[in-house]
C-alpha cells in the first residue's frame, strides 16, 4: 500500500483525524506484519502529539520491563507521526525516513505501567527535521528520551 493513497494524508481531515487514521493504518492493515504494525498496537492518541500506552508482555524484556527495542520502535513511529502537524501537499507528505534515532534510557518502565509519550517537532526544513520524544510514567517522571532526525524522500515519478 502506498503512503500517498492513505487517508492520513487527506488535507480535508483535521489533524487529529489524520493522526488517528495513521495509527489505524499502522496497526490494522491485515496484509502487514511489519515492525510498525506489531509494535504500535495499543497506543492511544490523547491529542495531536500526546499518546498513552500500557506496557504489555509483548513489549517487555525477560526481566519484565519495557524492552529497549520496543521503546525505540514506538518512539520512531510516534515522533514520525508528529510530522503530520506540519505536513502539507508537497511538504513532508511521506513523513520521511530516519537519519538518526538517539534513545536515552533513564529509568525502567515495568510491565503494567501506563506510559505517556510526548512528541515535539523541534526544527524542520525543506528536507530535514528534528523531533523530540519523551516517555513518562503516570507520576510524570521522565523514563526515556529520544531525538529523531528525519529526511524527506522524493516521491516516485511514474
Amino acid at each position: 500500500m502506498m503512503w500517498n493513497s492513505q487517508s492520513f494524508m487527506d488535507p480535508s481531515l483535521s489533524l487529529e483525524e489524520r493522526i488517528r487514521a495513521l495509527l489505524l493504518y499502522l496497526v490494522e492493515d491485515p496484509q502487514s506484519i511489519d515492525f510498525d504494525t506489531t509494535g504500535s498496537g495499543g497506543v492511544e492518541l490523547l491529542s495531536a502529539n500526546h499518546y498513552m500506552f500500557t506496557v504489555v508482555p509483548k513489549l517487555c524484556s525477560k526481566a519484565g520491563f519495557l524492552h529497549g527495542g520496543a521503546a525505540s520502535t514506538l518512539l520512531d513511529t510516534l515522533t514520525s507521526t508528529a510530522l503530520l502537524t506540519i505536513a502539507k501537499a508537497g511538504y513532508w507528505k511521506t513523513l520521511g525516513v530516519s537519519r538518526t534515532l538517539t534513545v536515552t534510557f533513564l529509568r525502567p518502565l515495568p510491565l503494567g505501567t501506563k506510559v505517556f509519550v510526548d512528541c515535539e517537532v523541534v526544527a524542520v526544513e525543506k528536507s530535514m527535521a528534528n523531533v523530540k520524544g519523551t516517555m513518562k510514567n503516570a507520576d510524570g517522571k521522565v523514563s526515556i528520551t529520544s531525538i529523531h532526525d528525519k529526511a524527506t524522500v522524493a516521491e516516485p515519478k511514474l
